[in-house]
């Protein structure tokens, strides 16, 4: 039974309207529930390693009672592997259940990574090329060419919509390959007609769907983000037609 739980947050994701409504409603549920609440963010948190046992500071104090739970809200564009992926490698090795665990997150936060689990799977994916350097898109565009155009180009690391675009030919690309930026890969995606402006989010808990949104464009972008167009969210499990974004979460841990 948890008696404890903690948010665990980033200072600047904190100041946003949804997670000021998300601490609240995390507040009131815990008090009628009758657990201990607290809300930790990253830049309070220091590790240690005392006597070969792991231990946590936070404001230089020492933690000595850990929670059962531990709520995960940080920014997951920005998520940095030596910095927030160790502090949550660290809690979940105190055994802390993190929701989201560490490796779903890294699962996430770069598009082909998320493509290599989801088609370890045998899930449904559209065609996609990528490449292991950070200059090297000019040379794709050739490689790329089985995929035909239209052509989806995507960061790895992108977000809310951002760095998505649809390119009509091989000139077009060839042309803003100077212009996009190149601290990360890209990747191209044959384009699936019938799945333009349209996405399913699924969210998984013990390795079981329990809910999907499906998200579709209102302007008639190839981008379907929440803060771009209207979002429909149905429950139990969903059809992989438009699968093009999945939130691999396994709480099962």
């Amino acid at each position: 039974m948890c008696s404890q739980l903690w948010l665990l947050a980033d200072r600047k994701i904190l100041e946003d309207y949804p997670q000021m409504q998300i601490l609240e409603a995390l507040k009131q549920r815990c008090k009628e529930q009758e657990l201990d609440f607290s809300l930790v963010l990253m830049d309070q948190i220091a590790l240690t390693v005392i006597d070969g046992k792991l231990g946590l500071q936070i404001n230089q104090k020492i933690v000595t009672a850990y929670p059962q739970v531990i709520l995960v809200r940080v920014p997951t564009p920005t998520v940095q592997s030596d910095s927030d992926i160790t502090v949550l490698r660290h809690l979940e090795k105190l055994g802390c259940r993190l929701i989201n665990r560490p490796q779903a997150i890294l699962n996430c936060i770069n598009k082909f990574w998320t493509f290599q689990e989801l088609a370890g799977q045998g899930i449904p994916l559209p065609d996609t090329f990528s490449y292991g350097g950070h200059d090297e898109f000019a040379k794709m565009i050739n490689a790329a060419e089985p995929l035909g155009y239209p052509v989806v180009v995507k960061n790895t690391r992108g977000h809310q919509g951002k760095a998505v675009f649809l390119a009509r030919d091989k000139h077009h690309l060839l042309d803003i390959s100077h212009l996009v930026r190149h601290d990360t890969p890209y990747l191209f995606q044959k384009y699936v007609t019938e799945s333009h402006g349209k996405d399913i989010r699924v969210v998984i808990v013990g390795g079981r769907v329990v809910g999907s949104m499906l998200r579709c464009s209102t302007d008639g972008r190839i981008q379907s983000n929440c803060c771009l167009g209207k979002c429909f969210w149905t429950f139990g499990e969903y059809n992989p037609l438009f699968t093009c974004q999945c939130l691999v979460s396994d709480l099962n841990q």
